[in-house]
């Protein structure tokens, strides 16, 4: 759930930037509602899994692959505005982020788990207590 909500978080940052006004309350009202959704679920989300499962890629690239297509798209679409912009580059790097989770996280989890011991370790033989 932690990843599901820091990704809510990344995305209201991203729209503080081009909302500067506004954004103060629509960034106070989601983060709450987020956080309070998250503090009383009594199940598990598939959408909240997803995002969790991406947070790590959507953290590596919002900062540097996120800003520089918003800029580009505002420099190449002015009329379009920096919503768009915005969401246009948001749905781009949850994409972006889903293909690094499939094609590189997972493999390597996989791999990981391949390298663990399979054979457990005897537990150690009980220590007699000292005589005094």
């Amino acid at each position: 759930y932690l990843g599901a909500y820091l990704v809510v978080v990344m995305v209201n940052l991203a729209l503080f930037q081009y909302y500067e006004k506004i954004a103060v309350v629509i960034f106070a009202a989601v983060n709450l509602a987020t956080f309070l959704a998250l503090v009383t679920a009594q199940y598990s989300h598939p959408i909240l899994n997803f995002f969790g499962n991406i947070s790590y890629s959507l953290y590596l690239f919002h900062t540097s692959l996120g800003y520089f297509l918003v800029d580009r798209l505002n420099q190449l679409f002015p009329a379009a505005g920096s919503a768009a912009s915005v969401t246009i580059s948001a749905v781009a790097m949850i994409l972006l982020s889903y293909l690094s989770y499939r094609l590189f996280e997972l493999p390597f989890i996989a791999l990981g788990r391949s390298l663990e011991p399979k054979t457990a370790v005897a537990p150690a033989a009980p220590v007699a207590p000292a005589r005094p």
